[in-house]
């Protein structure tokens, strides 16, 4: 099915001998797939991050997992790229994407700064919050 289609309704009631038949046993494992798919354990943690259906996917088209949330989050939110351009940087540069790797698992250990928009260096704290706190 094609990512631009939203909603899609069929029915065989009024034609139980149409052409639409042999292939409604698909349509309706799409859906289940489809729904199953959101519905997962991991993907609940991003639509707590306010992801919404058509994100989740986006971002897992973009080869990133449903398990790099705060990694997601941090894209979209502090360095404000979306999924599709994300997904053309990181194939074009293998440096690159050794790099956005690294931080992938840094920012899903860590998660990220809000207010500074940038990567935790420890627990709770990013590198300037954390030469803050300790001036």
């Amino acid at each position: 099915m094609p990512k631009s289609l939203k909603w899609l309704n069929y029915s065989t009631q009024e034609r139980p001998n149409c052409k639409l038949t042999e292939i409604t046993h698909k349509l309706e494992e799409y859906e289940r797939r489809d729904i199953h798919r959101f519905e997962l354990v991991e993907t609940k943690k991003m639509r707590d991050l306010g992801f919404d259906k058509e994100e989740v996917e986006e971002w897992i088209e973009a080869e990133l997992e449903a398990n790099d949330h705060k990694f997601n989050n941090y894209l979209r939110d502090a360095i404000k790229i979306a999924s599709q351009e994300f997904l053309i940087i990181k194939i074009s540069d293998e440096k690159l994407k050794e790099k956005c790797n690294k931080l992938k698992e840094r920012c899903n250990k860590f998660d990220w700064c809000q207010n500074r928009r940038q990567i935790n260096t420890s627990e709770n704290l990013c590198h300037l919050c954390f030469e803050q706190k300790w001036k």
